[in-house]
């Protein structure tokens, strides 16, 4: 009768006994290992150690319930939670032990209930393949291999008959592939060399924020070092706190966006610069990357073309300020508080070079608060004083910014500054003003800063030097010009008033009429808002509008009756005698043509020329207007005076035909502005 299966068991034991116990196995036995850690003792023993030991000792079958056992000589393992089917092997065998029958005890199913086999050691033990179940795999099998790889190694015969008759052909395909290979490592060495080298900053790190990698570019930017990066997170990489970067922005859900940041080095100090991060994708762990660029070098180019653009912004406004403002003095006072603004001076004075001794003059000052120090008497032009600036300008004969600092000066020279120390000045900034190698002048600074000081050289400087002397030469220009005009214009005056008494002496009966209508026809083109030079044209025509009569004999001026048609004929001829009179002498007003034009009408029925509308100058239509009105109130030989509001209605009834409606218009307003 066959003895009924039982089991034996070995645990506890130290090894001597465990190989003592195993070589008395009966041969049929077959032993299944378990999970082992230690021996009674205390010191280690593997799985790999007691299964060595086990096969040293014995040819028996060995199982293991670690799946790794079929490496280390096994003939099969257990495939899959190998675990969990030790212990509740050892927790049956325990139940065996204590006498419980074994048809007893209900089988445990297992999620994995076949074993993996090593076909070497079925050889062994001559296991066939039929004995094992349906689900069994077994490893190293060669009919598996065979079978796999028949096609393949048939394949492979025919592809090396074929080959062998390429084979020098594919020498040199091979040689390619060798510089391939040889490319590829170069290349691979290129990428890594491109990652350290690269201008921007990278980091590398994974979903905890552990750091992985980081280049020499993002180590050099925040003074971090190899070991303050190993095994380092992104958390406790830098004092983010102090800047506007923080750590969770490192890991963006999706790609992230390029912005902004200020991040704190290893010391603390803020570094302005790009943020870029993104995810890559590296099997199955998540990883992201960073890329950090210092824009420090950018932002302050940013800084520096800003201030550029507003000093040129405030040079721009400078110099159309001198050409659109009426009033010189309120342009340079606007000009040196802008100056003061951009230059943070306290005080800024324009000096400059006058009179044909070139006396220095200050032209105009600004100070930033009431209590700051006047730049006024410090630059004197008395000609044993003024070395003191002329050596500040004219040093070197370069006419360049200068900057003077009497604290660094020698005691000899500092005693020809004391009035600077005196005052509170510390620092003079002077900016010579020249326009075409013409010294107007300079403009002085109070304690500018420093970044005025040192940009002071730069050619960007001289269109405000060229704007503040074009300014003071245009306005010396004009001032010149002005006295010049008002010189010729006293001496033009004189003649014209002499012509206007020879002509009322001629015909007393109209004495005063002249000035009269001089008076009238320059308020009603002031009214009109002419220009000051035509208003003064039509002035001066008005005092001698009737100059022609002169040839005109004296009883026919006199005359108490009417006229002859030819009396009157020649009478007509007074303006072109007067265009005669007048056309050889150079006034800067066309007064020769408006007296003669000053008897045409609007409507074509004047004299001489029976000219319309617009073809009479404006200057003759308002003489006409204002000719007619003082006659028709003035006291006649010929007729009786009339009322001003007599003379008006008549004027105002031969308005668009006579008369130019805009100018009777005007004489309306003026009469009754006047209470005529």
């Amino acid at each position: 009768m066959e003895s009924r299966p039982h089991v034996i068991p070995l645990s506890g034991f130290s090894a001597d006994r465990l190989a003592e116990s195993i070589r008395k196995l009966p041969d049929r036995t077959v032993i299944v290992l378990g999970v082992h850690s230690s021996l009674p003792d205390g010191s280690p023993m593997t799985m790999k150690d007691t299964l060595a030991l086990i096969l040293r000792n014995t040819t028996l079958p060995v199982y293991t319930l670690d799946e790794d056992g079929i490496r280390h000589g096994a003939l099969a393992s257990v495939e899959g939670n190998g675990y969990e089917k030790g212990r509740k092997a050892g927790e049956t065998a325990v139940r065996i032990l204590s006498g419980e029958a074994v048809n007893t005890i209900p089988p445990e199913k297992s999620m994995a209930d076949h074993l993996t086999f090593d076909y070497p050691m079925m050889k062994v033990h001559s296991i066939p393949r039929n004995a094992l179940s349906d689900r069994s795999v077994i490893l190293n099998d060669p009919a598996d291999a065979a079978v796999r790889y028949f096609p393949v190694a048939l394949l492979y015969m025919g592809l090396i008959v074929l080959l062998g008759g390429l084979a020098f052909f594919m020498k040199g395909k091979i040689a390619k592939r060798k510089r391939t290979e040889k490319n590829l490592t170069e290349r691979t060495e290129y990428w890594e060399q491109l990652f350290q080298r690269s201008p921007e900053g990278i980091i590398v790190y994974n979903a905890a924020g552990i750091v992985l990698e980081t280049n020499l570019v993002f180590r050099s930017t925040f003074a971090l070092t190899e070991e303050n990066i190993t095994e380092a997170d992104i958390a406790g990489l830098l004092p983010w706190e102090k800047g506007t970067l923080r750590p969770e922005d490192f890991f963006p859900e999706g790609r992230g966006q390029i912005r902004e940041v200020e991040i704190p080095d290893r010391d603390g100090i803020l570094i302005p610069a790009t943020h870029l991060p993104f995810p890559l994708v590296s099997g199955t762990e998540k990883i992201y990357c960073s890329l950090v660029q210092d824009i420090s070098q950018r932002k302050k180019i940013e800084e520096q073309l800003e201030k550029k653009g507003h000093f040129h912004e405030i040079l721009s406004v400078i110099t159309s300020r001198f050409i659109l403002s009426p009033s010189y003095r309120d342009a340079m006072k606007s000009s040196l508080e802008d100056i003061l603004a951009l230059s943070k001076a306290k005080t800024a004075a324009i000096y400059r070079l006058s009179g044909r001794k070139g006396m220095l003059a200050l032209e105009t000052e600004a100070r930033s608060a009431p209590e700051q120090p006047s730049l006024a008497g410090l630059f004197s032009s008395q000609q044993e004083e003024d070395f003191l600036w002329k050596s500040l300008l004219f040093r070197d004969g370069t006419f360049r910014p200068a900057t003077l600092r009497p604290a660094e000066l020698s005691q000899g020279e500092r005693k020809e500054w004391l009035p600077l120390t005196q005052r509170g000045i510390a620092t003079v900034s002077v900016l010579p003003l020249f326009l075409r190698d013409s010294f107007q002048g300079f403009l002085a600074l109070a304690d500018p800063s420093e970044e005025w000081i040192s940009h002071s050289q730069e050619p960007v400087f001289d269109i405000l030097r060229n704007s503040l002397a074009a300014a003071m030469e245009r306005h010396q220009d004009e001032l010149s010009l002005e006295k010049h005009h008002h010189a010729i214009n006293e001496r033009f005056t004189g003649v014209i008033l002499a012509l206007c008494q020879v002509s009322e002496l001629r015909d007393v009966s109209t004495s005063g009429h002249q000035k009269n209508v001089s008076t009238l026809a320059e308020g009603l083109a002031r009214r009109l808002g002419l220009p000051e030079d035509t208003v003064l044209g039509v002035r001066y025509a008005g005092l001698v509008h009737d100059i022609g009569k002169l040839y005109i004999p004296a009883e026919i001026l006199s005359k108490p009756s009417k006229l002859t048609p030819a009396e009157y004929g020649l009478v007509k001829k007074h303006p072109e005698y007067g265009k005669d009179i007048l056309s050889p002498l150079d006034f800067p007003w066309p007064l020769a043509e408006i007296i003669l034009q000053h008897h045409e009408r609007i409507d074509g029925t004047g004299y001489p020329g029976g000219l319309k509308k617009e073809e009479i100058r404006v200057e003759a239509r308002i003489l006409s207007v204002a000719d007619a009105f003082d006659a028709m109130i003035s006291e006649r030989p010929y007729r009786k005076q009339r009322s001003p509001a007599q003379a008006l209605e008549e004027i105002r009834s031969l308005s668009g035909r006579a008369y130019d409606p805009e100018i009777v218009e005007v004489l309306e307003k003026h009469c009754r502005d006047n209470t005529l």
